[in-house]
């Protein structure tokens, strides 16, 4: 597999790309790329962080390879000069743009869209009439952007500093080199050891990719030596959640997203084969279309999908006697703060999320046969609550092969959109702007509520089998616990998406009814694929 896989994807999805773009240069949406406003009229305002298409068209536009039949393509120089005039017209008064709702003055769609619109006026430079327009409203970002530090989730964080030195290299205003100074030095103080970024409090392999690639970017275009460590380590962490299927990221993760943008590992590469080795690896999905990233939907390619593949076509070089992964080799590596435990022993290649309440993974002669991620229990009131929950104060222990979780169950929120909900949305946004998202974020994301539902999981790894021990205790009957093997609960936009392995691995579900305590033990034979589960003791 060599470029041409990049070459694949990247020429398959650009039609359907251009197909959410408003093509029409008499409607009045012209270069708009959220289909939904412009096109179905589903929605009253456009999701600008969207409008990261324009890129994709700009790179296009101004790069030949084999089958590019964009390139130097006139429609395409316009489509693209469109989309940054429709992002000018729907910028903010405080530089901002919308995302979810109307007056969101959202962080994320400004940064991204920025980023992808500096990055579109460095390509079209010389096809772009309201030049002085278009400085302006960067600026007004950029000053958005700088009062601004995202804690929550650093992949916007870092890639606001890609953004905002994109924006420097077009303006070369000095003030902007202070304001990056001061983001990088936060940011790299914020790296886990480990060499993760915290997204909502974990350690997440697709948001990882992200930080990897805008970080990359930068690093790219500054050469800021400051960051190449940062990124090494990226790396490093990153190699061993590449899955022996060329797949990657899962639920062990903390927002469970399951793929891995590939511009950063190109842009490393050249400097460190480890990252090469992860791209090449990765570089097999592309011809698996029952697999990410061949079934994202349609907003994440025009979001940061589909550039970050053409990104990654532009920078590959063929690479020989690449480090192998540890999902190629024996190994084992526990990651005590990210709560992560890999193992590769031959027999099988195993992922042990403990932050998650013991979430477990595991591969066998290449294929993923078991997804297991704990509990979903129903109340006696009909709540519903899970161990599948992100919780650095799961009690975790390690006795040699065997590793033992124990906490309390998670209360899942589960939201219905009404008119009235978004009536009364629009009117608090209109009233408190951007201060309304840490609220809608700690009630959709971050709510984090325990409650008097104990458990307890105890994995031990054998040399070809797996075993799980489990103990439930609730204060009150539960009217059903059953297994899981897939779907958290938290709110991620970049996840859900189907992939095969999901409908493969061996089917976990049952269902047990009316107990107040219970022993579950389960085991895998993981040369032959056999799956057993029994229930030890039960009282209702």
């Amino acid at each position: 597999m060599n470029e041409n896989g990049y070459q694949t994807y990247v020429l398959n999805n650009v039609p359907r790309l251009l197909s959410h773009l408003n093509r029409d240069k008499n409607s009045l949406t012209y270069g708009c790329f959220d289909r939904n406003y412009w096109h179905y009229k589903i929605r009253d305002f456009p999701s600008m962080v969207l409008q990261q298409g324009s890129l994709t068209l700009a790179l296009l536009y101004s790069n030949n390879f084999e089958g590019n039949i964009y390139y130097k393509n006139e429609k395409i120089k316009e489509w693209a000069v469109a989309s940054i005039y429709f992002w000018i017209e729907n910028q903010l008064k405080d530089g901002s743009f919308n995302e979810y709702w109307p007056n969101e003055h959202g962080y994320p769609p400004t940064v991204f869209s920025l980023y992808s619109t500096s990055e579109t006026y460095r390509l079209l430079h010389a096809f772009i009439d309201k030049q002085d327009d278009l400085e302006k409203a960067l600026i007004k970002s950029c000053n958005f952007i700088s009062k601004h530090d995202e804690k929550g989730a650093q992949n916007q964080e870092i890639a606001s500093i890609a953004a905002l030195y994109s924006v420097y290299l077009s303006i070369k205003e000095e003030w902007l080199l202070k304001i990056i100074d001061e983001k990088v030095k936060r940011i790299l103080e914020r790296q886990s050891h480990e060499g993760w970024f915290s997204e909502y409090n974990g350690a997440d392999i697709g948001y990882l990719s992200v930080s990897l690639g805008y970080l990359a970017e930068y690093y790219k275009s500054s050469q800021d030596k400051r960051v190449f460590p940062a990124l090494k380590r990226i790396v490093d962490f990153m190699q061993f959640f590449i899955h022996p299927d060329c797949t990657a990221g899962g639920d062990y993760g903390s927002r469970n997203t399951e793929y891995v943008l590939p511009n950063g590992l190109g842009i490393l590469a050249p400097e460190y084969p480890l990252a090469g080795a992860i791209a090449d690896k990765l570089l097999n999905n592309l011809v698996n279309y029952q697999i990410l990233p061949n079934t994202v939907d349609d907003r994440y390619l025009s979001h940061y999908f589909l550039h970050s593949y053409v990104s990654a076509l532009l920078n590959y070089n063929p690479r020989s006697n690449m480090p192998r992964l540890p999902c190629e080799t024996k190994c084992e590596q526990y990651f005590r703060d990210a709560g992560l435990y890999i193992i590769n022993n031959g027999n099988y290649y195993a992922i042990l999320g403990l932050s998650k309440g013991g979430i477990l993974k595991v591969f066998s002669q290449g294929k993923e046969i078991l997804n297991d991620c704990g509990y979903i229990a129903k109340t006696s009131k009909n709540k519903l609550i899970t161990t599948n929950w992100i919780d650095q104060n799961y009690k975790k222990e390690k006795n040699g092969s065997t590793f033992t979780i124990s906490g309390n169950f998670h209360l899942i929120s589960q939201h219905l959109p009404t008119p009235l909900k978004h009536f009364l949305l629009r009117g608090t946004s209109s009233i408190f702007g951007k201060r309304l998202i840490p609220v809608l974020k700690k009630r959709l994301i971050t709510r984090d509520i325990t409650v008097p539902v104990t458990f307890k999981r105890k994995v031990t790894f054998h040399g070809e089998r797996i075993s799980i021990n489990d103990i439930i205790t609730s204060e009150h009957t539960l009217k059903e616990v059953s297994t899981s093997d897939g779907l958290s609960f938290r709110y991620v936009p970049s996840s859900k998406y189907f992939q095969i392995n999901e409908i493969k691995r061996i089917n976990i579900d049952k269902i047990f009814g009316n107990i107040r305590k219970i022993e579950i033990k389960k085991g895998i034979d993981c040369i032959n694929g056999k799956y057993s589960i029994s229930c030890a003791t039960f009282d209702k």
